[in-house]
């Protein structure tokens, strides 16, 4: 477990991503365990008194097999454990039943407080279940409340995306309405590259996108790619929740030249309750590094969003770039209101270059914001407007409202069961066994939920506050509901 979890928490290192030995050790140490622990539990060694005992149990066996010892022994018989002990357990229990019956003692087992039945099984598997679950919840996914991944972080370990650099970049996109009134977003990416030789694999065009924003799928696509005009086979995948492309070149290709990359945003429209928008990342966080070498950098970037059909008259006043947008601080992006109109088109563009009048050794300092535009849009402009899902809104409330339900929970269940004071049965068991598993619930999911939440977010007070009552809670229920001995006087 403990190397499971630490596989977990060191998943995106790059000793865990390209280096096969960590993982091949994982596997082997937990075939061991599971060796080890088998032979453990099969293992029973014998001692004297433990052999005539094991000998005397087969004798008995082998006597009531050779007799009807089964079927005539009485209720108080001593040969009646031993019977019920070789039975199968539905036999036993009929046989049991029956000579209860004969006697005519009425006797529910079930009802017994000190039998471990449905109901008090149940609350075991229910306690493991709540811990088990907030287990699976921090080892296999990423709390919404985790900072996004800037581009670094996304190709972290993807071979061949090192060795091309950018040094010019024309980002040009339209929006337009197709003949049904859906909103269709298409960009034509063209790049001046100059790339190295002499590296482990062979440098590769690489892109990322973030296609999915607050829950809703853009349904981006990449159609081309070419390399001075001529197309190259390439490859889309998923990496982190991000659309990654990369090029799938098989020789070198050293030197200075021209790539197009052509992608679509097939929903590039999302509704919200006051109107509708369209969030478009044309450069993810930290996009100057990846396209940096040794060699060259960039020196320009030019991005433009041209809105054909007319779409420029319904803009609303409150759309507007992306926060840090690159620019050059002597030649800022141009104001929405003051855009070119030739005919029925809009065009929103800035041209920046690097500088180094801003942050000595990082010629573009905006580049670990999103770099796009936030376009919005009266209601019912477009035909293809979507809303998030409830999946995605449940997913983002859970680290606000797992630790508060479970610590309410915790507490209900924990008052509850302290009216079983020296009693054995299930409300006993409610107070032992569930307000503490959802205090060790409560602990995974404060290092699921705040383990990298941005330093504005309110969790911490959210999610310790409520495990902290329950804790109380639980020692409390601990302490009332402990079976005390009785002590008889002559």
């Amino acid at each position: 477990m403990l190397q499971l979890g630490l596989t977990r928490q060191l998943s995106h290192q790059s000793a865990l991503t390209i280096e096969w030995w960590p993982p091949a050790a994982a596997a082997v140490a937990i075939v061991l365990a599971a060796v080890v622990v088998s032979i453990a539990l099969s293992a029973r060694p014998l001692t004297r008194a433990g052999a005539l005992a094991r000998e005397h149990l087969l004798g008995q066996r082998l006597y009531l097999e050779r007799t009807t010892a089964a079927g005539r022994t009485p209720l108080r018989s001593a040969e009646l454990p031993y019977v019920v002990l070789f039975a199968r357990p539905r036999a036993a229990g009929r046989l049991v039943r029956e000579l209860l019956e004969r006697e005519g003692i009425d006797r529910r087992v079930g009802a017994d407080p000190t039998f471990l039945g449905r109901g008090r099984l149940g609350v075991r598997a229910l306690a493991l279940a709540v811990v088990g679950g907030a287990l699976a919840l921090a080892f296999l996914s990423t709390a919404p409340t985790s900072a996004a991944p800037d581009e670094t972080a996304v190709l972290d370990g993807l071979e061949g995306e090192d060795g091309v650099a950018v040094t010019d970049a024309d980002i040009a996109a339209t929006l337009s309405r197709n003949g049904d009134g859906a909103g269709r977003l298409e960009v034509v990416e063209k790049l001046t590259t100059e790339v190295s030789g002499n590296l482990r694999a062979v440098p590769q065009v690489t892109r990322v996108w973030r296609d999915v924003v607050d829950g809703h799928d853009q349904g981006l696509t990449v159609g081309s790619i070419t390399v001075d005009g001529e197309a190259v086979p390439f490859e889309q995948s998923r990496r982190r929740g991000h659309a990654v492309v990369q090029t799938r070149l098989t020789d070198d290709w050293v030197g200075e030249h021209d790539v197009e990359v052509r992608y679509a945003l097939a929903r590039p429209i999302a509704a919200t309750p006051e109107d509708e928008r369209m969030t478009w990342t044309a450069l993810m966080p930290g996009w100057s590094w990846p396209w940096t070498t040794v060699d060259a950098e960039p020196e320009r970037v030019r991005i433009a969003l041209t809105l054909a059909d007319g779409l420029g008259a319904e803009l609303r006043s409150d759309s507007g770039w992306l926060d840090a947008t690159p620019y050059r601080l002597d030649s800022p992006p141009e104001a929405l209101g003051n855009t070119v109109q030739p005919g029925w088109q809009t065009i929103i563009s800035f041209d920046a270059r690097a500088t180094d009048e801003v942050e000595p050794g990082n010629r573009w300092p905006s580049s670990s914001k999103y770099a796009g535009l936030d376009v919005r849009f009266p209601a019912d402009t477009f035909a293809s407007a979507t809303t998030p899902s409830l999946g995605h809104t449940v997913w983002l409330a859970i680290p606000w409202v797992a630790g508060p339900v479970l610590g309410a929970a915790a507490v209900l269940l924990g008052l509850f069961g302290m009216g079983a004071r020296g009693r054995v049965g299930v409300r006993r068991d409610v107070a032992r066994w569930l307000p503490p598993s959802m205090v060790v619930a409560q602990a995974v999911l404060i290092g699921w939920a705040t383990g990298d939440a941005a330093s504005e977010d309110v969790i911490v007070p959210v999610v310790l506050i409520p495990v902290a009552l329950s804790a109380v809670v639980a020692v409390i229920a601990l302490v009332r509901t402990r079976r005390r001995a009785i002590v008889t006087r002559p």
